[in-house]
């Protein structure tokens, strides 16, 4: 069966034709990384670096995006946000052959996530600034829902292909994959017209007049969002299997493709008074219960449950964002107080731990913390639609 990654975005935003081969690309992007991304941690480790060096390093990617996310808009206003998604890419890249050559050169572990860094300012970016501005805004959640769940169908099988190749021939050959992905991920963006995306507003000034209980929602969910790396390093350490490890990742992706779809169009039709705050208080729950599991058959029933909750969230936050960016009429302020906002949570979770795993190993108080932090979130909801 022939797959035409054109005609199914087109079929999904059919308005959005301007960055159709930015969309195309992303879902080729994230197929390739899906094999190896869940398992970059536990490389790490497997090279003999300690779990306190593993936080050290998400403590640095974090602050290089924070610090490069203000070149990346500007690069987006000055020379278009395709060539600044090209950028992101060949930094990527870089950062997968950086890793290769970890085992010849272990002072490269610090250097890495700053490379992550760069990538990922330069590449997300402009992929939140133009979706924001492309949506209808009838429809937000429901088309960033379905976008969703597109990534994870593009990415599902990745985890546990991943865990498998690395069970028999190691780390090298899920990197090279993922690099392919990458080499072809780039022909759409190279064969498509490029556009800038200016931004004509004072980031001081949207600070300002930023309602930052709503903010720290998104350090919330940056936390959250890290804790997921943790829970799969803890699965491993659990079981010591790479193919149960990309089972779990498969599994998550696969509870989410129905449910963002789902949770984008509960965001439209029935908003999210009731809901995100009960969703918040169940994911709260469920984040720490990772605690306290210690069979396959508890992990994957966690799983389960914890992935849709997580998903909703994500959803429900990021069409929040998209909406009120679209509403304000210059996206980059919100894209650059949201990428500030999640990294800045994530790299005070990543310093704190990096301190305490030092001292111990128990990375079940990563989890408590994250899953009481998950409650930041509940501030993002109030009577009036939300506005950053």
């Amino acid at each position: 069966m022939h797959l035409d990654l054109h005609k199914i975005v087109h079929n999904v935003f059919p308005h959005n034709k301007k960055v159709m081969e930015f969309y195309v690309s992303h879902l080729l992007k994230v197929a390739g990384m899906a094999m190896i991304a869940v398992f970059a941690p536990l490389y790490v480790l497997s090279l003999g670096f300690s779990l306190s060096i593993v936080m050290v390093t998400f403590l640095l990617h974090s602050v290089s995006q924070m610090v490069f996310v203000f070149a990346a808009a500007k690069f987006c206003g000055r020379y278009g946000v395709k060539k600044s998604a090209i950028i992101g890419m060949l930094f990527l890249m870089l950062y997968y052959v950086m890793m290769l050559k970890l085992p010849t050169a272990s002072a490269l572990v610090f250097a890495i996530p700053i490379v992550y860094g760069i990538s990922s300012s330069f590449y997300y970016l402009p992929l939140n600034a133009v979706f924001s501005k492309g949506l209808d805004g009838g429809r937000v959640g429901k088309e960033y829902g379905t976008f969703a769940s597109l990534i994870r169908v593009s990415a599902v099988l990745g985890p546990v292909i991943g865990g498998i190749i690395i069970a028999f021939t190691g780390f090298q050959t899920p990197f090279l994959i993922a690099l392919a992905f990458l080499l072809v991920a780039l022909i759409p963006l190279l064969r498509s017209k490029d556009f800038k995306l200016k931004s004509h507003c004072s980031l001081k000034k949207e600070i300002a007049k930023t309602d930052f209980r709503h903010l720290f929602g998104f350090v919330g969910w940056g936390i959250t969002m890290r804790s997921v790396s943790l829970w799969h390093i803890f699965v491993f350490m659990l079981f010591g299997s790479y193919v149960i490890v990309g089972g779990i990742g498969t599994l998550g992706l696969a509870m989410g493709i129905i449910g963002t779809f789902l949770a984008g169009l509960a965001y439209d039709r029935i908003g999210l008074r009731w809901l995100f705050p009960l969703n918040t208080i169940w994911g709260s729950l469920l984040s720490i219960a990772r605690a306290f599991v210690s069979t396959v058959s508890y992990v994957i029933g966690l799983e389960f449950l914890l992935a849709p909750s997580i998903i909703f969230n994500s959803v429900a936050v990021q069409s929040q964002f998209y909406k009120a960016s679209k509403r304000s009429g210059d996206v980059m302020p919100y894209s650059l107080l949201r990428e500030l906002m999640i990294h800045g949570g994530i790299a005070f979770y990543s310093a704190l731990f990096a301190i305490v795993f030092y001292f111990t190993p128990k990375i079940e108080l990563a989890f408590i913390f994250a899953g009481l932090t998950h409650l930041l979130m509940l501030v993002m909801i109030r009577k009036k639609p939300l506005r950053l």
